[in-house]
């Protein structure tokens, strides 16, 4: 008669009874390359449903949403210590006072 879960008289001929170490099932080289995978294809439809298909393009491969991920990548540049932006309606942009 067995007082313990089968957990605790698990041996080398029961190896389905052994405890799982962490990152047994999830922690691979394959699974972290899907899970980057399907992040990417969520960032573009995000993307797309926020900016719609004529600025982000037809497919996460397109140049056009290559282009537009460098452009806001390029947009998002931390400031300088001491540097404040401020738009100018003249000429449409940001103007930095550090420059």
């Amino acid at each position: 008669m067995q007082w313990l879960p089968d957990a605790f008289y698990a041996s080398k001929y029961q190896p389905w009874l052994l405890p799982e170490k962490y990152g047994d099932t999830f922690d691979d080289e394959k699974n972290r390359k899907r899970v980057a995978e399907k992040e990417k294809d969520l960032k573009y439809t995000k993307d797309r449903m926020m900016h719609g298909k004529k600025k982000v393009g037809t497919s996460r491969d397109s140049t056009k949403y290559r282009d537009f991920v460098k452009k806001a990548a390029e947009s998002k540049k931390k400031l300088r210590p001491g540097e404040v932006k401020r738009w100018d309606k003249a000429k449409k942009k940001w103007i930095s006072n550090k420059d």
